[in-house]
C-alpha cells in the first residue's frame, strides 16, 4: 500500500463505499490522509466516574456491568448500558440502536465519551460515543482527548474516518519522504511532514495541531504559486494578446482633468498596467490596495486606453450596490470626455448598439 494505492483496495472498501468516498473526492490513499479535520472536539482526559458531574462532557473508563434493550410506553427503543470503573457507577443511554448489544455486553472494558445528563432522575450518558479499550494500541481515538472531526457525507462518519486514518497511517507515513531540505524547514520553522500529517489526525495538544496547520499550509501555498507560475509561463508563450497603443496625450489630458492628483503608487501601477497592455502577450495583473485607496481610477484610465483603441470594456463587481457605485464613479470621468458608458445587472441593462463599460 502506498500513497497512489486506490481507495478501493482497502480492506472493507465495497462499492457502496467507494461511492460515497468519491462524493469526498477521496479515489486514493493520498486523498484520505489529506482528507482533514476541520475543528476538534476537546472531551478532556479521563475522569472517574466517582468525579462525574451533570452538565459537563467527560470521558470514563471500565467495564460494562450490564446491557439491555427496552422499549418505552411510548414506543421508543432504548440501549442501556450500565459502566463501573471502580470508583461507581454510571449508565449510558442509546436511542434507536439496538444492534449496539452486540458490542456493549457485560464483561466488555470500553471508553466512553459523552455528556452527562439526567434520564429516568439518574446521572447518565446521553448518545455517548465508545470503543472497546485497547483496540488501537490502547490509545482512544474516539473517546479522550482531542477528537478531530472531518467533513462528512451519509455513511460516513468522523469516527469511521479516524478509525480508517489509525489504520491507514502506520502503514503509509513511512513511505512518505520529505520533500524541503533542512534549511527550509529550520528558516520557516516547520515540521516534518510525517509528523505533521500524523498530528493533524492524532494531536495529543493543541500546540500540535497548530504546528501541523502551519507545516501544512505553508506546503498547499508553496503548491498554490508553483501552479500560478507555470500557469503565468504558459499564459505569456502563447503571445496571442492584443497589443494596444497607449497614446500618451489623450492619457495624460484625462488624468489632468480629474479632480485630485494621482499618488506615487497610483501612478506606478498605471504605468505598469499601460507598459503591459502595450505587449502582445496577455496581462496577468493583481491590483491590490486597502479601500479607498484609488484601485478604481487607476482601472478606469487603463479601461480608456481600451476604449482609445476601439474596444468595448466590461468593468465587473461582485454585487449590484458596488456595481452601482463604479457606475456613477466611471460616469462621472469619462463620459465628459465622449466615452459612453452603460449598465448591465441582474435588473437593469444597457441599451444597445454603442460602446460601453459596465
Amino acid at each position: 500500500m502506498d500513497l497512489d494505492t486506490e481507495i478501493k483496495e482497502l480492506p472493507k472498501i465495497g462499492p457502496i463505499l467507494h461511492s460515497k468516498l468519491s462524493r469526498l473526492k477521496i479515489r486514493r490513499i493520498r486523498d484520505l490522509i489529506y482528507h482533514l479535520p476541520f475543528r476538534y472536539d476537546n472531551i478532556g482526559a479521563e475522569t472517574k466516574i466517582s468525579n462525574v458531574t451533570l452538565g459537563n462532557m467527560v470521558s470514563v473508563r471500565g467495564e460494562v456491568t450490564e446491557s439491555k434493550n427496552i422499549r418505552t410506553k411510548y414506543g421508543k427503543l432504548l440501549t442501556i448500558a450500565k459502566i463501573n470503573d471502580g470508583t461507581d457507577s454510571l449508565n449510558s443511554v442509546w436511542f434507536n440502536q439496538p444492534f449496539l448489544l452486540k458490542t456493549i455486553r457485560p464483561g466488555q472494558r470500553l471508553s466512553f465519551a459523552g455528556k452527562v445528563d439526567l434520564f429516568s432522575h439518574k446521572p447518565t450518558l446521553i448518545n455517548p460515543e465508545y470503543e472497546l479499550e485497547g483496540q488501537f494500541d490502547t490509545k482512544a481515538i474516539h473517546t479522550r482527548g482531542l477528537i478531530p472531526i472531518y467533513p462528512e457525507t451519509s455513511g460516513l462518519s468522523s469516527k469511521w474516518f479516524r478509525s480508517k486514518l489509525r489504520e491507514v497511517l502506520p502503514i503509509v507515513l513511512p513511505k512518505i519522504e520529505e520533500f524541503w531540505p533542512s534549511e527550509v524547514l529550520k528558516r520557516n520553522s516547520l515540521i516534518p511532514i510525517r509528523q505533521a500529517i500524523y498530528n493533524i489526525h492524532f494531536p495529543e495538544k493543541e500546540t500540535q495541531v497548530a504546528s501541523a496547520k502551519h507545516r501544512l499550509a505553508f506546503d498547499e501555498l508553496v503548491l498554490i504559486q508553483l501552479k500560478a507560475s507555470d500557469r503565468r509561463k504558459k499564459w505569456n508563450q502563447t503571445g496571442n494578446g492584443v497589443k494596444l497603443s497607449t497614446p500618451q496625450e489623450d492619457i495624460l489630458k484625462l488624468i489632468s482633468n480629474l479632480p485630485f492628483t494621482l499618488t506615487t503608487a497610483q501612478k506606478k501601477s498605471l504605468k505598469e498596467i499601460l507598459a503591459d497592455i502595450a505587449r502582445k502577450k496577455p496581462m496577468n495583473r493583481l491590483l491590490q490596495g486597502d479601500v479607498g485607496s484609488g484601485k478604481t481610477i487607476v482601472a478606469a484610465i487603463a479601461s480608456y486606453v481600451a476604449f482609445l483603441n476601439g474596444y468595448q470594456i466590461a468593468f465587473m463587481a461582485p454585487t449590484e450596490l458596488l456595481v452601482l457605485q463604479h457606475f456613477n464613479t466611471i460616469k462621472s470621468l469619462l463620459e465628459p470626455i465622449g466615452v459612453k458608458v452603460g449598465l448591465k445587472t441582474a435588473s437593469k441593462k444597457t441599451k444597445a448598439g454603442y460602446k460601453y463599460l459596465s
